[in-house]
């Protein structure tokens, strides 16, 4: 039954637009303030197992990898995960868990040394894709995502506060149309800026809403393309990425699956591999 509804959600998005494909090959380069942590990088991606697709994280640290940790607990397929970390020394991993509905949002927190159990988001949807987290420039943790109740697609946010993700609320406006493939990258004052494939009747077309410190503004149509439109700073990765990148460890055997966050020049940087 989930690997019908997996078909049925992801072969709908592949059918309208071809962004399915488009998603797992584009390489978002997001940047973010750099945080605490003693590695250089860190990777989470999914791994296909004789019991399903898992959820595993790995530290780069003095130019090597650790083993890997396996993050997620259950016997169903848990796909695409997306990675925070912020001044604290916290960090997010963030992915969706596919059920018979379509999927749900799954994550682990990891602060003093260790990571939390694993727990579910609890949003108002039926089913639950495509997250994507960032640590803005006050230090404050942000998650958005497609979120559906079987009749439409929306994109949600919600914030860590207080050691839990506060309630969802929809970022676009409300219209009957899919909005998918949420991405987060930051404004040059740092401040949360959300992109996302929306569709008008006729077509899908790149859309972008930024915070202004109190709310989001007005939903506006890209002038370019999803994968121009993260900060420019971020876009002048150096070599000292591309090392990191071409050193990824053998266990992540499918690189369509991974999303790497790492540091350089007082930035973070969070790019999903598959393009490479």
């Amino acid at each position: 039954m989930v690997d019908h509804i997996m078909k049925r959600r992801f072969g709908y998005i592949r059918k309208k637009t071809g962004y399915l494909i488009f998603f797992l090959v584009w390489s978002a380069i997001i940047s973010q303030p750099i945080h605490g942590q003693t590695g250089d990088a860190i990777l989470a991606w999914g791994e296909m197992e004789n019991s399903g697709s898992n959820i595993y994280f790995s530290q780069r640290t003095h130019q090597k990898w650790s083993e890997p940790t396996r993050l997620s607990v259950s016997d169903k397929p848990e796909i695409l995960p997306t990675l925070a970390s912020n001044t604290k020394g916290e960090m997010w991993v963030i992915w969706t868990q596919l059920n018979d509905l379509g999927g749900k949002l799954r994550f682990r927190h990891y602060q003093n040394g260790e990571w939390d159990l694993s727990k579910t988001i609890e949003t108002p949807t039926t089913s639950d894709m495509a997250p994507s987290a960032i640590v803005d420039g006050n230090g404050d943790t942000w998650l958005v995502w497609s979120g559906t109740d079987q009749t439409d697609d929306d994109i949600f946010f919600s914030r860590w506060k207080n050691g839990h993700w506060t309630s969802p609320l929809r970022v676009n406006t409300d219209d009957h149309w899919p909005d998918i493939l949420p991405q987060l990258s930051l404004t040059s004052t740092g401040m949360p800026q959300v992109t996302w494939s929306g569709y008008d009747g006729n077509k899908y077309s790149a859309f972008f809403m930024q915070w202004t410190g109190t709310n989001w503004g007005p939903e506006r149509v890209a002038d370019e393309p999803l994968g121009h439109l993260s900060d420019p700073m971020a876009k002048s990765a150096g070599t000292d990425m591309a090392a990191i990148i071409s050193d990824l460890p053998e266990f992540v055997t499918d690189m369509n699956q991974a999303t790497i966050h790492f540091r350089r020049q007082g930035k973070a940087n969070t790019i999903r591999l598959g393009s490479r």
